[in-house]
């Protein structure tokens, strides 16, 4: 009976949405305030962690937003999300004991709310909103799980595409995080929020881009994760020779605790990207490392985790003694799919502990603007205490 009526949950929240699409207002009537926008994304997951029962989670995220015309300057905003399971009690959806995780819990909320004013290069947005900054690795809104992190905050970005220069600041009062309001610990669902993000950038006519920024985080009922972050970083593209050139991207920051956890800690952060083409292929090289102070490695609370240190998603909290990743990556495409290899080694930041290996692979087929195919697969062998996983992924995305 769950099954079934986690299935007509998710159906009729789509068949709600596109009834108002295309029965609540014309055409005509709805271009003159605003549009409709949203996405649709079925997917399928299997997780096989050593020491953990296996987990299988069929997921429907679906998100309908309305934005406003811009009215001299002015616009609105709103978003809702729902996500249903087919069998939720066939997956652990929290980082608790239990199956494997696929953090993915079901429920509804209001995933954006926001108004904005833009004018000369300047836009400010009050509300709940999305932050994504740079790569993602500090402050994002962990795209690839289906209830996104969102922001209650005020932001406010500058851009001048004639001198290359940006700026960003954002006050967060609350963060929404991905486990929902259902999650068995408050920390899980939200941080309560003090925090203060600086980001600058400068792209000079040569190319190279020039980048800083200040993290401060205050989180009153997270004090593990209050930290003071500041960093910058330098990326671009060099020509060697007609035909050859290469990417590369370099950034170093610090980071001490905000004086809320003991013992005190100071460590720092590095990672260096290099990559370049050659007929079809796209070959790319890193090394990131987050370091270990005290027994305390470096935090990333805010980050787009799953972009980083492996799909298989073994390192979302640093080991306390720091971390570092060496990874290399090859893409090409064949016929209209795009297919991606990576192989990661891990050790540790201080003592050099063994930490394994992991190899994830990608295929992307897009059919058109609206609709997508992924699938996708982790294989990550443990070490250090560490324990090993399997993941994949089947996905449908369709975005309107």
């Amino acid at each position: 009976m769950k099954l079934k009526n986690n299935y007509l949950n998710a159906i009729s929240f789509a068949g709600l949405s596109l009834a108002i699409l295309s029965n609540g207002l014309n055409a005509q009537d709805i271009e003159e305030v605003g549009k409709f926008v949203g996405d649709f994304r079925a997917r399928l997951e299997t997780a096989d962690q050593d020491g953990r029962e296996s987990s299988e989670a069929f997921t429907l995220r679906s998100r309908v937003g309305f934005e406003s015309v811009d009215l001299n300057g002015i616009k609105f905003f709103i978003e809702g999300e729902d996500v249903r399971a087919l069998d939720e009690d066939d997956y652990n959806p929290y980082p608790v004991a239990g199956k494997t995780v696929i953090a993915d819990p079901v429920g509804t909320e209001l995933n954006r709310a926001q108004i904005s004013y833009s004018e000369n290069g300047f836009t400010g947005i009050v509300g709940r909103q999305r932050i994504i900054l740079d790569n993602a690795r500090f402050v994002g809104n962990v795209g690839w799980r289906q209830n996104e992190q969102t922001y209650d905050a005020f932001t406010l970005k500058y851009a001048d595409t004639e001198s290359g220069l940006t700026g960003f600041y954002g006050y967060i009062d609350k963060v929404q995080r991905i486990f929902g309001d259902d999650a068995p610990a408050l920390a899980m669902r939200e941080f309560k929020s003090d925090s203060h993000l600086f980001n600058g950038s400068l792209l000079l006519e040569s190319g190279v881009k020039l980048g800083a920024y200040a993290y401060l985080l205050d989180f009153s009922n997270s004090h593990p994760n209050s930290t003071d972050t500041y960093g910058f970083n330098v990326s671009g593209v060099s020509e060697v020779e007609d035909g050859f050139d290469f990417t590369y991207h370099a950034e170093y920051a610090v980071q001490n605790d905000a004086g809320e956890i003991s013992p005190s800690y100071n460590t720092d952060y590095l990672h260096l990207i290099l990559g370049t083409s050659y007929e079809g292929f796209t070959f790319k090289g890193g090394y990131e490392v987050l370091g270990s102070d005290n027994g305390v490695g470096f935090k990333t609370p805010l980050a787009t985790l799953h972009a980083f240190n492996g799909w298989a998603d073994a390192f979302l909290g640093t080991p306390g003694a720091g971390l570092e990743d060496l990874y290399f990556s090859v893409g090409t495409n064949v016929d209209k799919v795009a297919l991606t290899a990576v192989y990661h080694n891990f050790s540790a930041d201080k003592g050099g502990t063994d930490f394994g290996s992991e190899i994830d692979v990608l295929a992307v087929l897009p059919v058109n603007k609206q609709l997508k195919f992924i699938a996708k697969a982790a294989f990550y062998q443990g070490g250090g205490g560490i324990p090993g996983s399997d993941k994949l992924w089947l996905e449908a995305d369709f975005t309107f």
